[in-house]
C-alpha cells in the first residue's frame, strides 16, 4: 500500500476542482478571470451636493479611475432612487482590492457602500458539485 501525505492529498484535490472547472466550461485552464461585485453605493448629503454640482458622468469617471487603479474594470454604473444611490458591477482582480475601494469610498465621507460577490450559473452548477459536510444547530 503506497502512503499518501497530506500535500498530496490537497494537491489531488485541488487537480480535482480545476477538471471540474474545465469540465464546466468556468476556465480555458487560464487564470484570468476576475471576481465580479455588484456595489451599492449610498452617497451623504455633502455626496449628493457633490453630484448635483458635477453631475453623474463625473461620479462615473472618478468610478472608473478608483477601480481601475487597483487593476480592476468597471463593467457598469446606474443611479438609482431609494436607499441606494448608485448600483455597479465590476471586476476586481481579488478581494483585497474590492475591500481597498470600499474603504476609499468610506473614508472619503461623502459615500458609502457594500460590496455583493457575484456568481456566474456555471459557477453555481460547480457550487452545487462540491461535497460539503454540515450539521445545523441543535442537531
Amino acid at each position: 500500500m503506497v502512503k499518501v501525505d497530506g500535500a498530496a492529498r490537497r494537491a489531488s484535490g485541488l487537480m480535482k476542482r480545476a477538471r471540474l472547472k474545465i469540465a464546466l466550461g468556468l476556465t480555458t485552464g487560464r487564470d484570468d478571470a476576475m471576481p465580479k461585485f455588484l456595489l451599492e453605493v449610498t452617497y451623504t448629503a455633502e455626496g449628493a451636493k457633490g453630484v448635483a454640482k458635477e453631475g453623474g458622468s463625473s461620479r462615473r469617471k472618478a468610478a472608473e479611475q478608483l477601480i481601475h487603479s487597483v487593476g480592476g474594470k468597471l463593467e457598469s454604473l446606474y443611479f438609482a432612487f431609494g436607499k441606494v444611490d448608485v448600483y455597479c458591477i465590476a471586476e476586481f482582480p481579488d478581494h483585497a482590492a474590492a475591500a481597498a475601494c470600499s474603504l476609499a469610498l468610506a473614508q472619503s465621507g461623502a459615500a458609502s457602500g457594500h460590496g455583493v460577490v457575484l456568481m456566474t450559473p456555471e459557477e453555481m452548477d460547480a457550487a452545487a458539485k462540491l461535497h460539503t459536510k454540515y450539521r445545523p444547530p441543535g442537531h
